[in-house]
């Protein structure tokens, strides 16, 4: 629980940490139905998978809406859209 207040006051919204807390679950169908389309045997090796995934997932959006901020704060008057496929664009 600690934890969720530390991103909320870092992120500067909780809106954006329910966003985040809220993609785990969608990955985690993602994972699920990957073992059982492909007929995987879910053991070990899908539970390092599943933490595996949910950390690098969570750091990839923590980075997205770290820039997303930064690109609000640097110009104030664009439009979300185009803060956002500027972040979408490869560096």
């Amino acid at each position: 629980m600690q934890v969720h207040f530390i991103y909320a006051i870092g992120l500067e919204s909780l809106k954006k940490l329910f966003s985040i807390i809220g993609m785990i679950p969608i990955l985690l169908i993602g994972v699920f139905l990957t073992f059982y389309l492909f007929d995987f045997n879910f053991d070990q090796g899908g539970y390092a998978s599943l933490i595996l995934l949910c950390g690098i997932s969570v750091n990839s959006a923590l980075y997205i809406i770290n820039d997303y901020n930064n690109l609000k704060i640097q110009y104030p008057k664009r439009e979300k859209k185009v803060c956002i496929l500027e972040l979408l664009t490869p560096k």
